[in-house]
């Protein structure tokens, strides 16, 4: 099966800042399928990052970073431990993306996996 995925972003109700952003893969390769959200605003927080391979037999290891292939200061928020379930979080993670985007590599550790993300993310005026 070739990969592919799918992305919703819904806006929470009696919310003017706050997003959850649903992402279906399928097909996964091994190493991972980098992909990109695009953001309403270029400031942000993320409150809480759920992955979970649905189908297959496999782990991830998710980055989510403001450039593509993140490295470094590029790294917004990484998993600490591959796992078939991820649930983090964090101490609100605030980032700056100049292009309005986040970059997402849940880094499946085989191939054909079925991966459900879900990203709470609050935009905001400034850090």
């Amino acid at each position: 099966m070739a990969y592919a995925k799918t992305v919703t972003r819904t806006k929470v109700p009696d919310s003017n800042v706050d997003y959850v952003y649903d992402i279906t893969e399928t097909g996964s390769t091994s190493g991972g399928d980098e992909f990109s959200i695009d953001l309403p605003t270029a400031t942000g927080r993320i409150f809480r990052l759920k992955v979970h391979v649905s189908s297959g037999s496999g782990t991830v290891d998710t980055v989510i970073g403001v450039a593509a292939s993140a490295s470094g200061n590029d790294i917004v928020l990484e998993n600490g431990t591959a796992a078939s379930t991820v649930d983090v979080q964090p101490d609100p993670v605030s980032f700056f993306s100049s292009g309005k985007t986040l970059y997402i590599n849940n880094k499946a550790s085989a191939g054909e996996l079925t991966i459900l993300t879900r990203i709470f993310i609050r935009e905001t005026w400034g850090l």
